[in-house]
């Protein structure tokens, strides 16, 4: 990395926007664009919460390349080995850039620009806008300890229930379905405001404004499990781990039962089949035999949120889930504990066990 000087970089952002045009800048100003994609055959999409839609302009390969080179320029990389090839960048207006030329870029330069939500949307916003399910139901069981909080509750009560009690949480689902900005919402929910937040990500993207006593660790430079080992150093009330890819999970996991508990984690899995699935994989990665931690994986996720994309855009919170238990024939027992009735695409009915894998 090469620092600039601020005159430097402000004439540096001036000729990207110049060289992305008017169109994107007009995209760029409006609220709900989530991400801009030019290809390397020069096509354009843009995709916000209506879905995905082609841009009217057309960006050639002389053009595509300045684009790269400037934000290369605004980010300080040097132009040379892997630089050359890809890399990310942070640019202005809360914006990661993400782009390469060839050979890493098959046919040409390409660019990616992820806008970051420039606003906390509330648990209400999401009932507001149809994302989560409204209807609660009374709890037919009596349930012990932690597992009796949120149930029956709607969609986002329930949730909150489980922040107020503080319970580890994960939220999954596919690329882009929206778990970073609903992980935002949580970190910024009252019942967490008070908390110190320990918020490791491997590269920065959630915001706090409602929260005033926060560390924000960034792996660059460090394994992450090694940060997360700092981070357990550094008095969390709970720790953030923005995404979990590998077998940093499994040191989160050992954190939340042995005592910091009221964790928040992501990760992509496209189903409840898949997450169980995923989380045995990343525990694996560890070096830790999975098999005879299951008790100790369904103690501690104490709450897993499932959210999608909608197949004509938008999003939902399919459910919030409580492991229940494992069987050495089917795996995996989930149970639904918020709405009682909505099906989602056969994938099981209410507070009744759900059998996955």
């Amino acid at each position: 990395m090469v620092p600039l000087s601020d005159r430097e970089r402000e004439e540096a952002a001036r000729l990207l926007n110049s060289a992305l045009g008017g169109e994107i800048q007009d995209l760029a100003a409006q609220a709900g664009i989530e991400d801009i994609a030019i290809n390397p055959d020069g096509r354009a999409f843009v995709y916000d919460s209506a879905g995905k839609r082609r841009l009217e302009t057309r960006f050639d390969a002389d053009r595509r390349s300045q684009i790269v080179t400037l934000a290369a320029r605004f980010a300080g990389v040097v132009a040379e080995g892997r630089g050359r090839l890809s890399f990310a960048a942070d640019l202005p207006g809360q914006i990661r850039f993400q782009g390469g030329i060839p050979p890493r870029a098959v046919g040409g330069p390409y660019v990616v620009l992820r806008f970051l939500p420039r606003t906390v949307r509330s648990f209400q916003d999401y009932i507001d806008d149809g994302v989560a399910p409204i209807e609660g139901r009374e709890a037919e069981v009596a349930w012990d300890d932690h597992e009796g909080v949120g149930i029956g509750l709607p969609t986002m009560d329930c949730i909150a229930a489980a922040l107020a009690a503080k319970l580890t949480i994960a939220v999954f689902g596919e690329t882009g379905s929206g778990k970073t900005s609903l992980l935002t919402s949580m970190v910024n929910h009252p019942a967490v405001q008070p908390d110190r937040l320990v918020i490791l990500e491997d590269t920065p993207e959630l915001q706090f404004p409602c929260v005033q006593d926060v560390l924000r660790l960034s792996s660059i430079g460090l394994d992450m499990s090694d940060l997360l080992r700092d981070a357990l150093r550094c008095r969390p009330d709970r720790i953030i781990l923005g995404e979990a890819r590998d077998g940093v999970f499994w040191i989160f996991v050992m954190a939340q039962y042995t005592g910091h508990s009221g964790g928040l984690v992501t990760l992509h899995a496209s189903n409840p089949a898949d997450f169980f699935d995923r989380v045995e994989q990343m525990v694996a990665q560890a070096g830790v035999d999975p098999a005879p931690q299951r008790r100790v994986l369904m103690k501690t996720l104490q709450r897993i949120v499932w959210i999608r994309r909608r197949p004509g855009g938008g999003r939902d919170i399919v459910g919030v889930y409580r492991p229940d238990g494992y069987d050495a024939i089917c795996g995996y027992k989930l149970a639904r504990i918020d709405v009682p009735h909505l099906a989602y695409e056969g994938y099981g009915i209410a507070h009744q066990p759900m059998l996955w894998r």
